[in-house]
Formats: C-alpha cells, structure tokens, sequence
C-alpha cells in the first residue's frame, strides 16, 4: 500500500535488552557484537517485560504527545515481535510506575524531563542529557529546537534492566522521534545536515560519550534548486543527476497538485535528500540511515521510493503541526489525495457497498491514537476518504484544517466538538444518514 506507507508519521524503534544479572552495575560492557536485531531476539526469546512510560507533568499539549508516542510504540513492538498483543508490553504514565515495573521491567521513555516524571529523575544520571535548552553529550553541546536523540542506557533505577531514551528539545516533536534504521548505542540528530550515531565508551563504572565526525558529510553533495525545492544528491548518483530536470518537473507538479489543494505552500523550499540505494553504493559511505522524514524534509531512495506524495503532503503541511491522532491526520491526506487511492491503492470507494456487505467499521473503533492495523484497511481508507469529504462538503476546507490544526493539542473527540460543535460520533450519523438517504 504506496500511500500508507509514506504517511506513517511514526517507524519506531525499539531497543530492549535481556534482564542483566544481580552484580551487574551500570556500565558492565555488552557483548562487542550486540546490535538492534539482539535486542528484539532478547525480548521475544526471554519474554522481557517492557513497560513505556508516557510524562503527566508538562503541558496538556506535551502530555498528550508523549501518550501519542508510547501507543506509537507499543503498536510497532507488537508488529516487529509479530505478535498481535502481549502482556509483557505494558503503557503506563510516570505516575502510575510501580517499585516492581523498576524491579522487573525494561523501561522507555516519552517526552522530556520537563513533562516526564520519571526521565526528570534519572536526567542528570545519564551520559546525554538535557539541561535547560541544552543537550549534553559528552564534551558537545547542541541548542536549536530540531535537536532530537535515542539512545539506551542500564537503568540508573536498576542497572540489571535497561532504559530507552527518547529525547527532543522541543516536545512537539516527541511523537516523531522514532526511527527504527539505527544499529549504534545512541543517535543524536541536530537538524537536516547534522548527525551523530555510535556506541558508548563502557567502562567499569560508567558508559561515556565521546562523539565522532558528523553522519552527514555532504563533500560529494550536489545540489539543485527548483521553485519549491532544494535537491542534494551525492556526485555518485549518476542516474539522479541524468535525471534531475524531470525529476524536479514532477516534484513540482506533485507539489502544486497537493498545495493547490490544501490551499497554502511551505514558506520555505523543501529539502529533499535523494539517496543511494546502499546495494549501489557498495562501499562508498555518501549518507547514512535515514527517516523517511525530518521536519519538513524528504529523504528517498532514488527509483525505489513510492511513497514520494505522501512525504511532499508532510513536509508542506508541517507547518500546521503534527495530529494526535491518525484519523484526522490520515482523514485528510486521503481526501487531498482521493483521484489516487482508488487507482493506487486498488480500492473502490464505495460506502454504499460497505453498508450493504455488513463490512462497516464503526468510528469508535478507529479513535485511538493509532488506527489498529488488523481492521481492513480497504475499509478503513474508503470511510475515512468519503467521511472527510462529506465534512469538507459540508462544512468546508477551512474547517477540517482547522480540526487538523486542533488535534495537534486536543484529543479527538474534544477536537470535533470545539470545531464542528458535534462529537464524533454524532457526524457519523449524520454522514450515515445522508448515505442512506442518496
């Protein structure tokens, strides 16, 4: 599925390591050769428990965002561990943590020490660390609102489990913070030039950090303006650069389709960071792992990357913020986007026919934060795609971007009735209602 796969505003990783033994002490080394794959085979083959800690002590806002992100979690632990539920995997807010989750539990972390209880106790017990508009690592010291690290670390509460952190200057950015491409101990990302990843020193008494070479070297970079874009790709990318006059002509109708729309542009020109296939690139290092996105950024994989009006739709709509929850968020890409799902996604968007086959899909089922993956999406889609344009229909543009932009510090349903003046599911029934009688 193209489209779905490039709006998941959220790949999540998740570093969790096998319980340590009763003598271990925070900064007993790791095997040489543990990597992220090792910590996932701990999880499944021990059954550790996990439990991700969402903070209670910032603003309704932050908090909120660091709930949004622990469901974020947990729904792609659940995928990567190929298991539909698990009682190992636990969501608890930092006040409702227990003495025995501490004793018994890996521990991850959303949202800063500024809204996270529980990362505001260990902040200062860790070896990067915040401190007022700062980030400390090691002998650097980053400032700027696009800062954003992961890393994990043994529990400075219990050294025998690990926590995962999940850190941002800005906590509006909490629930994006999560990238499941890094293999290193920590991954700390500056902004869209600027990247450091690699393994802690572990010594006896402590694990340190001590930071390499920027991850993102641009000294192959070319780069290409067009009126809406800025394209960096490296010397080596042979076929881009052959390529680079069509494919700024297709951005830029992409882009004027989806803007024309949604009825405002970016007020800055979008990065886009056209990558090398790795089995093309061979040895030559030119970039490093990316996310898909990056605060209005794009990262695509040249030939390969399907998922290209989806990521220009985010990077253009950034600057309204980022939705709590997906079905307001996905309600409104897939109405932009609507000439393309049922030739894309081979779907056929039909509520009449959903109704009359018994496949609907109430409302109330797809309200979390994240649309449970197990329904069927066909289903999924065509309701949230012909929903939001009965509401556009209905109400008009203004008002969905104006739920979008609601949603962004608001729950679901708090949203709806603030803009529309009606709950949820009273617009269902009256979306159901004007189906029923055409």
């Amino acid at each position: 599925m193209k489209l779905i796969k490039g709006i998941l505003i959220i790949s999540i990783i998740t570093i969790l390591l096998s319980g340590c033994s009763e003598t271990d002490k925070v900064g007993t080394k790791l095997k040489d050769d543990m990597n992220y794959e090792d910590f996932f085979i701990s999880v499944r083959e021990n059954n550790d428990k996990v439990v991700i800690v969402y903070g209670t002590i910032g603003s309704e806002k932050e908090n909120l965002s660091s709930e949004k992100s622990a469901y974020g979690y947990e729904n792609l632990m659940l995928k990567l561990l190929k298991v539909n539920s698990s009682d190992n995997i636990i969501i608890k807010s930092d006040i409702e943590v227990t003495e025995e989750d501490i004793k018994n539990a890996h521990i991850i972390l959303t949202g800063n020490p500024s809204v996270n209880s529980m990362y505001k106790e260990i902040n200062d017990k860790l070896p990067i660390y915040i401190d007022g508009d700062e980030v400390i690592a090691g002998d650097k010291i980053f400032t700027g609102d696009k800062v954003m690290f992961n890393y994990i670390h043994p529990n400075p509460l219990n050294t025998n489990k690990y926590v995962w952190i999940n850190g941002s200057l800005d906590n509006e950015y909490i629930a994006i913070n999560q990238d499941n491409s890094i293999r290193e101990d920590y991954d700390i990302k500056v902004n869209e030039n600027e990247r450091y990843k690699g393994d802690f020193i572990k010594e006896d008494d402590e694990w340190k950090v001590q930071l390499g070479d920027n991850d993102y070297s641009d000294k192959n970079n070319i780069v290409k303006e067009s009126d809406n874009f800025k394209f960096i790709y490296s010397e080596f990318n042979t076929d881009v650069d052959e390529n680079i006059e069509k494919i700024m002509k297709e951005r830029e109708k992409i882009y004027d389709n989806i803007s024309d729309k949604l009825g405002f542009k970016n007020p800055e020109k979008i990065n886009d960071y056209i990558l090398l296939d790795f089995k093309q690139i061979e040895n030559k290092v030119v970039y490093g792992n990316h996310n898909s996105s990056y605060l209005g950024s794009i990262y695509e994989v040249y030939g390969e990357d399907s998922s290209i009006m989806a990521r220009i739709y985010q990077a253009i709509n950034i600057q309204k913020g980022f939705p709590l929850n997906q079905f307001i968020e996905y309600g409104l890409f897939y109405y932009i986007t609507m000439d393309k799902v049922e030739s894309e996604l081979d779907i056929e968007l039909d509520i009449g026919k959903v109704i009359e086959e018994d496949k609907y899909i109430q409302f109330s089922y797809m309200s979390d934060y994240m649309i449970d993956r197990k329904l069927d999406w066909d289903i999924v889609v065509t309701e949230l795609t012909l929903f939001s344009k009965h509401l556009v229909e209905i109400y008009g543009l203004d008002k969905y971007i104006e739920l979008y932009e609601t949603n962004t510090e608001k729950g679901l349903n708090d949203s709806f009735v603030k803009v529309y003046g009606k709950d949820l599911i009273q617009l269902e029934d009256e979306w159901l209602s004007q189906v029923e009688g055409n």
